[in-house]
């Protein structure tokens, strides 16, 4: 199947953006290398569909899969909204000074 888009400039815009927010994403929770951050920003097609949502996963080894909305368009998205949405997963400074040797 065939991905077309209207607008490449556009997709490569939100590419950059999604991958800015996935760095973002890590840095504020201090995860490891084996922990998958994926960002997306769905799309239905349908006219009822919230084309301005956010959708950020994350992966981590022998844990539930946390997803977290943000109710804003991909491009955006801010590092403080990224930040407050993050805030009920965020480890504690307790937890990380645990994972550290």
């Amino acid at each position: 199947m065939a991905l077309h888009y209207r607008d490449a400039k556009d997709c490569d815009q939100r590419t950059d953006a999604a991958i800015e927010v996935a760095q973002w994403a890590r840095d504020i929770l201090n995860v490891d290398s084996e922990t998958v951050v994926r960002v997306t920003r769905p799309h239905c097609g349908e006219p009822d569909c919230a084309e301005d949502v956010t959708t950020i996963l994350l992966m981590r080894p022998n844990r539930p899969t946390s997803m977290i909305k943000i109710m804003k368009s991909l491009k955006t998205v801010t590092r403080a909204d990224l930040r407050a949405a993050l805030l009920p997963i965020v480890p504690s400074p307790q937890q990380i000074s645990q994972r550290e040797p």
